[in-house]
């Protein structure tokens, strides 16, 4: 990389916070962290390429992924497009990495309620039970990122959050069934699954305030959690099944 070229990149770093790049033989690609509006719209656009239900569109996908580019300009983009056409599939991947947080990224995890996160803070009653939040019906995850250290074999690991999720009511799981059938993609062996922008919507109005030492995730800093806790919900939704069934 030229002088030049890493001076430039410093300057596209400083004046857009958490971008990520890559040198290529075209020069050098810059993409923006998306917006969580942004981060769906791409995200839905991918999932069209593989609806087997849908009408494939060479177009999909290409307006939102140019938005996200603050280098090269957008006809350079589009050329390249042209001239490359998994050039999308890398652009892809660069803003997925912007969301996400870098290269580490933020994950998430299930883990054990507190007590002080399962029950309301209102006293116990006559009989000695405390109300449960949203009937019990929650559970709690924790966003991490891995770092690496130094001297260490295994990187050390960050938590960055910790949420409380609802998991869907009976008339909820029934509404977002139909939502599926009506507006979700057939994947590869014929299902129905939810786009993006139902996970989304699933996990904004799933997720608790107010909980003691939780809070509600940023979605603008990591629009990908919007996928990922939408689908936790729905999976969370379920019964676990044991290791040892049907042995």
């Amino acid at each position: 990389m030229t002088p030049e070229v890493q001076e430039l990149r410093d300057s596209l770093r400083a004046s857009y916070p958490g971008c990520v790049d890559i040198d290529t033989d075209e020069g050098l690609i810059v993409v923006r962290r998306p917006t969580s509006a942004e981060f769906i719209e791409i995200e839905d656009a991918v999932i069209s390429l593989v609806d087997l239900g849908a009408k494939l569109s060479p177009y999909a996908g290409l307006d939102a992924i140019k938005r996200v580019v603050v280098h090269p300009t957008p006809d350079r983009v589009e050329a390249l497009l042209n001239e490359y056409p998994r050039f999308f599939d890398q652009l892809v991947t660069l803003a997925r990495r912007a969301a996400q947080g870098g290269s580490a990224g933020v994950s998430v995890r299930r883990v054990d309620l507190k007590d002080e996160e399962l029950y309301t803070r209102e006293a116990a009653t006559d009989e000695g039970r405390r109300t449960k939040r949203s009937g019990g019906r929650i559970f709690a995850v924790e966003c991490y990122t891995l770092r690496n250290v130094p001297g260490e074999l295994r990187p050390e690991l960050i938590i960055t959050g910790r949420h409380i999720m609802r998991r869907l009511g009976l008339i909820e799981d029934r509404e977002l069934k139909k939502e599926i059938t009506a507006t979700g993609y057939t994947d590869e062996h014929g299902n129905k699954q939810p786009r993006n922008a139902t996970l989304a919507k699933v996990a904004r109005a799933h997720v608790l305030d107010n909980v003691p030492g939780c809070t509600v995730p940023d979605w603008e800093a990591h629009p990908h959690l919007l996928t990922l806790l939408g689908q936790a919900v729905i999976t969370m939704s379920s019964i676990g099944i044991g290791s040892s069934s049907g042995k």
